[in-house]
């Protein structure tokens, strides 16, 4: 039985700010996804950054007595890619039976525990995250632990020891899903170098912010071994106005650039881009981004034509912690100690974004998932299913993944 009131010490915790800085991956159960090093494609990354322009908020209803839900503290429901990731979860939930509700009031460590706050006044079952800062996720830990309320991060990890420790001793933490940021970043930069490309600027997200960090780390080794000349970079962009300015100022102050790298956040990539039009010089500046927009047709039309080179597909990503949490809540956990899903990013070639665009975001699948996909995750549908099938599948996500799992 759920605890439904929250004590007051742990209230008056809520109400002070908290630093921002998102986790990166570190190894926890089972076996990892390939070293991101490889010469193999990786594909997923950390939830692009959006804002929503007010609070999303769920029906101001308590949940029905006997209806399992779990609420989803998301970055915002304006831009295609958390609506995306929303309509999976909403695809899976017809499988497994667990709702989703959604509350999304920004980046914002202050709203997301007023989120959090919000969902276990309401009597949730399970709280999904893709968490702003590590100590969201601490105080998550204490809401859920006071409340019976399980509890897993999307698109994130955690890296401080202490909050790692504390969360990891709650027995609702299922386990998170992440990405392998610089992995992904160092094979785009390795890829961008054989293009012949030598001159680049880069623009990221908040230094502390592990998406950023890693992103930048690994782009930045790669054009370092390749001898690819960074002219300019800048950091803390994570929106269209911010992304368009900086390109602009690229632009304009260095004659041989040859490339901008946006690393951080969806909107920057359309922004960018037209900042390079805008500029005259389409077809001589090129465009990298370790995200996709979501708008399927610009996507592919910017990559076949030769003026981009993007990773992508880690939208998928949330259906690994959404089936743990589902498990758990429907009293048949997947294990007892929490679990790590870890996903690669598809560094798109012309070939695989045809798949992806055309076939793993349409017809009978969303993101490369559907109905049978989802019901070899849930107990209910597969009696056989191990937290270690989860990892496994995650780890295998791919375009080459998708064709095989979907042959006629």
């Amino acid at each position: 039985m759920k605890k439904r009131v929250i004590s007051f010490v742990l209230v008056a915790l809520l109400s002070v700010a908290v630093m921002a800085g998102c986790a990166a991956p570190s190894p926890v159960e089972s076996s990892k996804a390939p070293e991101a090093s490889s010469a193999a494609p990786v594909e997923s990354s950390a939830a692009p950054v959006e804002s929503s322009e007010a609070p999303v908020e769920s029906s101001e209803a308590p949940v029905v007595d006997g209806e399992k839900t779990i609420g989803l503290v998301i970055w915002g429901t304006t831009g295609a890619a958390a609506l995306q990731e929303i309509d999976l979860l909403n695809r899976a939930s017809k499988i497994t039976g667990v709702k989703v509700e959604v509350l999304a009031s920004g980046y914002n460590a202050d709203a997301q525990l007023k989120d959090i706050e919000n969902f276990a006044a309401k009597g949730v079952d399970g709280i999904m995250i893709c968490n702003c800062s590590e100590e969201v996720v601490a105080k998550l830990a204490d809401i859920c632990d006071e409340n019976g309320i399980y509890f897993g991060q999307f698109h994130r990890n955690l890296t401080k020891t202490d909050i790692k420790d504390r969360v990891y001793s709650s027995k609702y933490f299922v386990g998170n899903t992440c990405e392998d940021e610089q992995g992904t970043s160092y094979i785009l930069g390795k890829t961008i170098a054989e293009m012949g490309i030598k001159n680049v600027a880069i623009t990221t997200g908040p230094h502390g912010d592990s998406t950023a960090e890693g992103r930048y780390a690994g782009l930045k080794k790669a054009f370092d071994e390749a001898g690819v000349k960074v002219l300019a970079e800048q950091w803390d962009v994570s929106t269209g106005e911010t992304a368009a300015t900086a390109a602009q100022n690229f632009i304009s102050s260095n004659k041989d650039l040859e490339l901008i790298a946006t690393m951080f956040s969806v909107e920057a990539i359309k922004a960018a881009n037209t900042a390079i039009n805008n500029s005259g010089k389409k077809g001589k500046i090129k465009l990298a981004a370790q995200d996709t927009t979501g708008d399927a047709a610009f996507d592919l039309e910017l990559l076949s034509s030769g003026e981009a080179i993007m990773a992508g597909g880690h939208l998928v990503d949330p259906i690994f912690t959404y089936m743990l949490l589902c498990n758990a809540i429907n009293g048949t956990p997947l294990s007892d100690k929490p679990v790590e899903c870890r996903l690669t990013q598809i560094v798109f070639t012309p070939e695989r974004a045809e798949v992806y665009f055309k076939q793993m975001e349409q017809g009978n699948t969303l993101l490369g998932y559907g109905d049978e996909d989802f019901k070899k995750m849930f107990k209910k549908t597969n009696p056989s299913v191990t937290a270690d099938d989860l990892v496994k599948m995650a780890a295998a996500f791919s375009v080459e993944d998708f064709l095989a799992r979907n042959k006629k």
